[in-house]
Order: structure tokens, then C-alpha cells, then sequence
């Protein structure tokens, strides 16, 4: 992988890290493989460069506190809900380490009933 490419990829991290604050979840959004984004996004940020660069994308994100709270209301409106399907429609339920990989953002309660079913609360 060029250079650049892993440049572009570490900022695009920091980027999205300063806007979820979820360091698993800004890597697999930078394109870091899911078995390794946690990891992966802990190494960037043990870096000050990086750190700073986290800093100065927050300075920018996080000035006006409406503009936080309407991206977190947009995310909860728009975002996907392929993971959350992909669970419910699931026959076995996932181990820990694939429910970490899932997107459940929009999800404020999951229940399963003693017959198997699933109840699924959105925000």
C-alpha cells in the first residue's frame, strides 16, 4: 500500500474518530480490516501527531454544539440498519467478537423471548 493511500487512510481515521468517538468504529469506517480496527485506531493514537490531528477535526466538528447534535439526530435518521436485520434474521446468535463488528448505533434495546423471538427497539 502506497504511502499516501496510508496517509490519506490514517487522516480519514482521525477524521471519523473525532466525529464518533469510537475508536473500532473509525477505523472500520477508514477502511481498517474489522478483525484489527480497534487495535489498528489504538496504535494511530498512541502517536501525538495523530492525537493532535483528532484535536484539530473536533475544533471543527464540535464548535457549534446544535451541529453535534443534529449529526448524531442524521446518523440515527439515515443510517443503515443492515447489521441490525443481519441479527435479527440470524438463526445463532453471534459471539461477542462478531457482535462488536456490527453497526448498532440506532438500536436502545434488543430482546429475545422465550420462544426465540426478537424485539428490537430503535432510538
Amino acid at each position: 500500500m502506497g504511502s499516501s493511500k496510508e496517509s490519506k487512510r490514517r487522516s480519514l481515521f482521525c477524521c471519523h474518530y473525532a466525529r464518533l468517538g469510537d475508536v473500532a468504529e473509525a477505523a472500520r469506517c477508514a477502511g481498517y480490516p474489522p478483525e484489527t480496527a480497534a487495535a489498528d485506531g489504538a496504535a494511530l493514537l498512541r502517536y501525538g501527531c495523530y492525537r493532535r490531528m483528532v484535536e484539530q477535526y473536533r475544533a471543527v466538528l464540535h464548535d457549534d454544539p446544535a451541529a453535534c447534535v443534529r449529526a448524531g439526530l442524521e446518523r440515527l435518521a439515515f443510517g443503515r440498519t443492515n447489521d441490525v436485520m443481519q441479527l435479527v434474521l440470524s438463526e445463532e446468535q453471534p459471539g461477542g467478537a462478531a457482535l462488536d463488528k456490527l453497526d448498532l448505533f440506532a438500536v436502545s434495546s434488543i430482546k429475545r423471548d422465550r420462544n426465540g423471538g426478537m424485539e428490537v427497539h430503535f432510538f
